[in-house]
């Protein structure tokens, strides 16, 4: 009766759908593992039918072992002036990627199918302990590949550049050698240090234990953080030029 009900009482909306080539999709498209995977399971419609998650487990399993792990085909991915180069590209047009066995899988977020904007991930790399970390987190009810790291970050990141652009009026705007200018720039300095400590720390901890292994962009950031705090005077230093021009 509840089904009957709903049928009934049925209304059609309209939705966004998102353009590849051409091609329009409504929840996501992928290039990389993503692709290669899909194309593997529609070339056994009989698995896919039957099997049905446990086969697409089973394909991106030996996808990613056969064609991944060792040499991986690279892409770029250019978003407005940025360039990403990874192996696997994600964009969703809506929450959450899929489903597994009733389980939803998150990936991007912040897309809605009536939203207007997409939402996209890039993998910059695959290997054996990477991948185990990203299925824990996309499986998991409450980790998330990105969430409220990237909400912390991001806010830091926008004072850090109100900051900067309210210090870049000041020295503009007024006399050489103003006190409050000269306190302005030692505080921005500081803060701007601050917020790179923040946001390399949360980069490692989103990474998990391979945020920490040498050669990695996160563990590089992470090791120099401090040479960027101490260049350009050290923060006591800063802080007490400021305490001195206004006069604390």
């Amino acid at each position: 009766m509840q089904r009957q009900r709903i049928a009934d009482d049925w209304q059609p909306r309209a939705i966004d759908l998102g353009v590849v080539n051409d091609r329009r999709f409504v929840f996501s498209s992928g290039v990389g593992l993503d692709a290669s995977v899909v194309d593997r399971v529609d070339r056994h419609p009989w698995w896919k039918a039957h099997a049905r998650q446990s086969y697409f487990a089973y394909a991106a399993v030996t996808t990613f072992l056969g064609r991944y792990l060792a040499r991986a085909p690279q892409l770029r991915a250019e978003i407005g002036d940025r360039r990403l180069d990874g192996v696997t590209a994600i964009v969703q047009n809506g929450a959450p990627y899929t489903y597994f066995y009733g389980r939803p899988v998150h990936v991007a977020e912040g897309a809605s199918l009536s939203g207007g904007t997409l939402a996209g991930v890039v993998l910059d790399r695959a290997n054996l302990l990477d991948v185990p970390t990203l299925v824990w987190r996309g499986l998991s009810f409450r980790a998330r590949m990105v969430r409220h790291r990237h909400v912390e970050m991001f806010t830091r990141i926008e004072a850090t550049r109100a900051m900067l652009e309210d210090t870049a009026w000041r020295l503009d705007h007024t006399p050489a050698g103003d006190a409050a200018t000269v306190a302005a720039v030692c505080m921005a300095k500081n803060f701007a240090t601050r917020t790179l400590q923040f946001c390399a720390d949360a980069a490692v901890q989103t990474l998990g234990g391979m945020g920490y292994m040498r050669g990695t962009k996160s563990e590089r950031i992470y090791r120099e953080v401090k040479v960027n705090m101490i260049g350009g005077g050290a923060e006591e230093i800063m802080n007490d030029l400021a305490a001195r021009q206004l006069g604390f």
